[in-house]
């Protein structure tokens, strides 16, 4: 992780940036994948969580007309991760 990882919040959400030569893994509200890890590219900025769909799926949820909205963000460094419970 010689070059690091960038992650940062910004209005419209939860960002991530790779920028080492090390692999790193990623699962969360925006994961093209739910069955396997999702691998970060190196260099491209990827969004881990949209602010406007958090915040509506949050509301819904208080008015009692949703499921609790997804949050979490999990990040593996060096290799694949297996899914919690699996």
């Amino acid at each position: 992780l010689e070059r690091g990882v960038l992650v940062w919040v910004a209005p419209d959400g939860v960002f991530i940036k790779r920028f080492c030569q090390g692999r790193v893994y990623w699962s969360g509200p925006l994961a093209q994948h739910t069955d396997r890890p999702n691998k970060l590219n190196r260099e491209r900025t990827c969004k881990l969580l949209n602010a406007s769909i958090f915040l509506k799926e949050l509301q819904d949820f208080l008015k009692g007309a949703g499921p609790k909205p997804r949050y979490e963000i999990d990040l593996c460094f060096g290799e694949e991760f297996s899914r919690r419970g699996a």
